[in-house]
């Protein structure tokens, strides 16, 4: 399963992903007065049997992997359940599929 996904990507899902390729950068505008931000395009490769559910990913071992598109303020984030970000439980708690 291939997706393209605009912004940052945490380290674990670079280990569980097939394949990631930065595709190109751009700007876009943060509506924030005349401030612009730098948002980075990937293309990621996820390994076969991967399934989508809303914006949660399955990996064909278990793991989950969350996808938040973002918005004009803020970047996009991939982020897996074997991330040690404190941002994690926000994604990944006994409410989430």
């Amino acid at each position: 399963m291939n997706i393209e996904h605009k912004g940052y990507i945490y380290p674990k899902v670079w280990d569980i992903a097939t394949r990631i390729v930065k595709l190109r950068s751009q700007r876009e505008l943060a509506n924030l007065g005349s401030s612009s931000m730098s948002v980075s395009i990937y293309l990621v490769q996820f390994p076969q049997g991967t399934k989508k559910v809303g914006n949660y990913f399955f990996t064909p071992n278990n793991v989950r992997i969350y996808q938040d598109v973002g918005d004009q303020y803020n970047a996009g984030i991939l982020i897996s359940e074997l991330d040690d970000a404190n941002i994690r439980e926000k994604y990944f708690n006994d409410k989430s599929p």
